[in-house]
């Protein structure tokens, strides 16, 4: 909270504790819709690849194979939250096993819808 705002605070009549202890709820709150949030942009990210491969590779195992897919996608995520693997790691095992460069594809995909839609 800034000093303006700290003032207005005191003159409405808040304790420098009352004024502290909104301050931490705010903070907590803060914390709590953030930690939403990346959970759901990381689900949001993770339904794309989940139905290319259920819609396109696997129509047929899709219910036998997406639990494992997806529980090894988050295994791997959380690997890397912790530090035990980093995103340089991930992105170059990727680049060997697949040989391309995915941000390079990246851009080429984006750049060829890009031509489709003008």
């Amino acid at each position: 909270m800034n000093k303006k705002k700290m003032k207005q605070a005191f003159k409405r009549g808040y304790t420098p504790l009352e004024v502290a202890q909104i301050q931490a709820i705010a903070r907590k709150e803060s914390l709590m819709l953030e930690s939403r949030l990346s959970e759901k942009t990381f689900v949001d990210m993770l339904i794309i690849p989940c139905a290319v491969l259920a819609f396109d590779y696997w129509q047929k195992s899709a219910d036998k194979r997406m639990p494992e897919f997806i529980k090894q996608v988050v295994s791997l995520y959380e690997s890397m939250q912790v530090g035990a693997v980093t995103r340089e790691e991930i992105v170059e095992t990727f680049e060997e096993l697949s040989k391309m460069n995915l941000e390079t594809e990246w851009t080429k995909i984006r750049r060829e819808n890009k031509d489709v839609s003008d």
